[in-house]
């Protein structure tokens, strides 16, 4: 710009023109009048977002974040100043997901575009992964070449969770329903096997390689009874003999029998809370948690190792659900059982309370125990936290409501009282 008094016109984005004299006003004075009319116009047009009750977010081409409203801070974890300018596929993507999320970044560089209506993982603050269902636009130079993309979100998390609930309860119900109405008609089919096993067995009692042979034929079937009796116990919907008891007191009775169960290889210690814990529980439903997880912490550890089962009592508060993500206010008996086996990745223990979900070789395990001792804590208004990494050992916490807090108890569900039979 020439200082020859010649007339400078400033076309702002709200349309105005100011007409400046060289020499009668400073430029300072112009370039603060633009910056001014800029930024209000700016802080207008975050205002509207901000209002808006989704997550709105802008990524330029190297995937860095332009633009994100208060919704997005707050799904998110970060301030505005924290969110901008950050790499979203690096710091907001699990690193499973990058691939997919560069290649649709490709797709639209190349015109393709990005479907709608699309769902997501992303990752907060606090490592939390939130599901989100995206709708997008791209952000177009004047020449048509992409710049970017500007994408409104909704979280999902909840609602999927719910989702997943209810497929799961479905899931559920079908098994009880069709291991019902086979199993009686499978374990006549087993019997007859059996039997037919035993009386060729008579007849052959010379031939020694023969026996051994029919042996195996009558210990698969007797596993396959086994299993029967698993599956029918796993649906079957019978009345919860449900009193008050002292949750030290039925631990404590029944550390004997654990001891039997895991062998002389595992040590075994206990340590008790000091007041008494009084919970409505149905006895052989709790020695059935404790049996069924002592059987899991044995075969975690074949060469050995310590077994620890205590007692106490908390309160759980606003702070304990929020950190844990689960749990109801009130005072909960707590069963720790704790070994230092093997230990779990992260992936077995999302999968680890699903129905046939095993670790154990398919002649060991069934994949029932963890679903039914789950069932059981939701019928006694429980809970039930597991902490675990491989080679550091699993901790697997339980947590049911102490007196008077269970003024309504589950009884459709489960009736395992029965702790010989091991799952």
């Amino acid at each position: 710009v020439k200082k020859t008094g010649l007339l400078l016109l400033a076309l702002l984005p709200a349309g105005l023109i100011i007409v400046y004299i060289m020499g009668v006003v400073p430029i300072r004075a112009i370039r603060r009048t633009v910056y001014e009319a800029l930024q209000k116009e700016k802080d207008t047009a975050q205002q509207y977002l901000d209002i808006a009750g989704v997550i709105m977010v802008a990524i330029d081409t190297d995937y860095r974040i332009t633009l994100i409203n208060r919704k997005g801070c707050e799904v998110l974890g970060y301030s505005e100043q924290e969110a901008l300018g950050k790499n979203w596929i690096e710091t907001f993507i699990p690193e499973k997901n990058h691939a997919d999320i560069k290649h649709s970044f490709l797709m639209l560089g190349c015109g393709n575009g990005l479907p709608q209506n699309t769902e997501s993982l992303i990752l907060t603050k606090n490592a939390e992964e939130r599901v989100i269902e995206w709708n997008h636009v791209a952000i177009l130079d004047s020449d048509g070449s992409c710049k970017g993309v500007i994408s409104s979100g909704n979280d999902i998390t909840d609602s999927k969770n719910v989702e997943l609930q209810l497929l799961h309860s479905q899931k559920i119900e079908t098994v009880g329903q069709y291991t019902s109405s086979i199993s009686h008609e499978f374990n006549n089919i087993l019997t007859v096997i059996s039997s037919y096993c035993c009386i060729i067995r008579k007849k052959i009692e010379d031939n020694q390689e023969a026996c051994k042979t029919l042996d195996q034929v009558v210990a698969a079937a007797d596993r396959a009874a086994t299993l029967t009796q698993k599956l029918l116990l796993f649906s079957r919907k019978e009345v919860v003999i449900a009193r008050e008891h002292d949750l030290n007191e039925i631990v404590g009775n029944f550390k004997n029998f654990i001891s039997k169960i895991i062998g002389t290889k595992v040590s075994l210690s206990s340590n008790y809370c000091q007041n008494p814990l009084d919970v409505i529980v149905d006895k052989g439903q709790i020695e059935q948690i404790l049996m069924n997880l002592s059987t899991n912490a044995r075969d975690a550890m074949p060469k050995g190792g310590k077994l620890s089962i205590s007692t106490s009592q908390i309160n759980m508060d606003n702070e304990f659900i929020e950190t844990h993500g689960f749990g109801r206010n009130g005072l909960y008996a707590v069963i720790t059982v704790k070994d230092t086996g093997m230990g779990m990745d992260s992936e077995t223990q999302k999968m680890l309370f699903e129905p046939f979900f095993t670790t154990k070789k398919s002649d060991k395990g069934t994949g029932l125990g963890m679903a039914i001792v789950q069932r059981i804590i939701n019928s006694h208004q429980g809970f039930i936290s597991v902490e675990s990494s491989i080679g550091e050992g699993t901790t697997f916490n339980i947590y049911i409501p102490t007196t008077p807090q269970q003024s309504v108890f589950n009884s459709d569900m489960l009736l395992l009282s029965r702790p010989e039979i091991s799952l």
